[in-house]
């Protein structure tokens, strides 16, 4: 994840947030975070592919932007992260452009935007940069958009490792709170408390976790 200053909830994705996308951008970047409708874990994993997969090609098409997007758990909520870079130019959506402040989204026009972004120096170099090396802070409405798939965003599949896509929630959730206990992660992921054991392995094994103090009133230490 980058290190964007701002960061905006909304409850749901939908070709309606492309004005506030837009602002973002201009605004210098930022993430947009939409929690999962579904309190069942594996609905709420396949439930959140397509957005996933589709928001990156949308934004691409019609703002011009490479975006990107990453499951995360915001405390014990499983979401969706879209990470939006800041524009190194100022970006249009449907002809009008987009400012995002915090009164929230203006439509302006080119000039405004200019005149706004020069008064408030929402668009200074320091924010322009990349945060912590990303690539593509704006790209042409030629390029390709980014064809990663759900699970190739993976921790297994970046890692090359015999992880499932539980043990991936599961790191996610110690990274929140490392003293969660098992059942509670079982009944937040709607699996069984064996499963998460399994789990708690298999990330140790792997180097991921280790456990500090006793099995009673210790807790799991995250180590990447």
């Amino acid at each position: 994840m980058g290190t964007y200053s701002i960061t905006v909830h909304r409850t749901k994705w939908s070709n309606d947030l492309l004005p506030l996308v837009c602002g973002i951008s201009n605004a210098g970047g930022g993430r947009l975070i939409i929690p999962s409708e579904e309190k069942r874990h594996a609905l709420s994993i396949r439930r959140m592919r397509r957005p996933f997969e589709s928001i990156p090609s949308t934004v691409l098409q019609e703002l011009g932007i490479s975006c990107t997007t990453e499951p995360v758990m915001e405390g014990a909520v499983l979401s969706l992260e879209v990470n939006i870079p800041a524009s190194t130019e100022p970006v249009a959506y449907n002809g009008i452009y987009y400012l995002y402040t915090d009164e929230g989204t203006e439509s302006m026009s080119l000039a405004e935007l200019k005149g706004r972004i020069q008064a408030s120096s929402a668009l200074a170099p320091e924010r322009r940069r990349n945060p912590k090396g990303k690539q593509g802070a704006f790209s042409s409405r030629s390029a390709e958009p980014i064809g990663q798939t759900f699970e190739e965003r993976s921790i297994a599949a970046a890692e090359e490792l015999d992880l499932t896509i539980t043990d991936e929630y599961v790191l996610k959730v110690l990274k929140t709170n490392g003293r969660v206990p098992a059942p509670r992660i079982a009944d937040l992921l709607k699996v069984s408390e064996s499963t998460i054991r399994r789990s708690f392995k298999r990330l140790k094994d792997h180097g991921f976790i280790k456990r500090v103090g006793s099995n009673k009133a210790g807790y799991w230490k995250v180590l990447r």
